[in-house]
């Protein structure tokens, strides 16, 4: 009898030993300043990079591949292995993804003190997407510190956020960005609701998709060392979970268990929880859904997403409805939006703003000398 209480409180010791590490642990941190870069390029360069790697993509693929020519043109690529084909067929979102990492470099880069000129492939069938050249400004028109802040501060949060009303004075300044370009629909309003339920309909339509979830399952870092080895997709702390969920997560899930019938559910529990717990949402459009726009419509997102960082409109992309159908066929009509939707963030107030937790690839794992 001692002997099997000597066990049983062996075996406790153990499971204490275990949560305790991992909640106390240090999570995986993304890589900050100074940048540390082989590249024989200015140091001022190597920043633009960096700032420009901070800019969102699905499920933190970070798709971008880019040449550097002459220390002062960036040339930029899609990462062929880094697309989503079951999600993101059509390279909708990765294209999209790209322009907000070009957004990011042209403020950067003007931050820094240099004029970035983009030049967008005029054929959609080459491989290059984007060139910049840089150039000195003859003088700074921006806090250089704002744009920066706000570029590092940026971050997605996954909890439900307060569902009083954004203030008059947040809303324009938000719609102030291109109003011709989106919608804002608050929650107790009937297309409110209707983006509202939508986007939990979507996601419990899209968990029942295996290549979706098996792709979903793929960019998932559950342990902190592949998460510090990869420093991409999607960690749990980026999930929101944190505590005993965390410990669990971590010591009983594997990529396995993402894709079984129980997380699909519990992942359609999150989204109603996320999807109910805002202020109202807003909807982006682009023009058309040419290669040009949809980088020209990821660099405006990119804009959107630091003004509510700078006024700290918590901010979370639930695009769902636009990569299910019937949803994506029916949302322009139903909204009476001119143009196509590309983005449905969920906005909202939050009591701690908190700090970016999604990781990101140095500087030299996605760049090369193209002379």
């Amino acid at each position: 009898m001692k002997r099997w209480i000597f066990l049983g409180l062996g075996a406790l010791l153990i499971l204490l030993s275990i949560t305790v590490y991992f909640v106390f642990s240090p999570s995986p941190e993304r890589s900050k300043l100074p940048v540390v870069s082989n590249l024989p390029i200015s140091e001022d360069l190597k920043k633009i990079l960096y700032y420009g790697s901070l800019a969102p993509s699905s499920h933190n693929a970070q798709m971008w591949k880019v040449g550097i020519r002459s220390g002062n043109e960036l040339v930029i690529f899609h990462d062929q292995s880094r697309l989503l084909p079951e999600v993101d067929p059509q390279l909708r979102e990765a294209y999209l993804s790209i322009g907000a990492f070009v957004e990011n470099i042209v403020q950067a880069a003007q931050s820094l003190g240099y004029e970035a000129q983009v030049h967008l492939a005029s054929k959609s069938s080459t491989k290059e997407i984007v060139r910049i050249q840089f150039s000195p400004l003859k003088s700074v028109q921006t806090s250089p510190s704002s744009a920066l802040e706000a570029i590092e501060l940026r971050h997605t949060m996954k909890e439900a956020f307060q569902t009083a009303a954004l203030s008059e004075k947040d809303l324009k300044t938000l719609e102030s960005i291109s109003p011709e370009r989106m919608g804002y629909f608050p929650r107790n309003t009937e297309l409110g609701q209707y983006l509202m339920q939508g986007t939990i309909d979507a996601m419990a339509k899209q968990v029942v998709d295996n290549g979706k979830q098996e792709e979903m399952a793929e960019w998932t870092r559950i342990s902190t060392s592949e998460a510090e080895d990869k420093k991409d997709g999607v960690t749990p702390e980026m999930m929101g979970i944190a505590g005993i969920k965390k410990v669990f997560l971590k010591i009983f899930f594997n990529k396995d268990s993402l894709i079984s019938d129980s997380y699909r559910k519990q992942t359609v529990a999150a989204t109603r929880r996320q999807a109910e717990g805002a202020a109202g949402y807003l909807v982006i459009t682009s023009r058309d859904t040419s290669r040009s726009e949809l980088i020209e419509t990821g660099r405006l997102y990119e804009r959107i997403l630091l003004a509510a960082t700078s006024q700290r409109i918590a901010v979370h992309t639930m695009s769902y409805l636009l990569e299910e159908s019937p949803w994506n066929e029916e949302i322009a009509a139903r909204l009476s939006l001119p143009g196509m939707p590309q983005f449905i963030l969920r906005l909202g107030y939050v009591k701690d703003y908190g700090k970016p937790t999604s990781l990101r690839r140095p500087i030299d794992e996605f760049t090369f000398m193209l002379d």
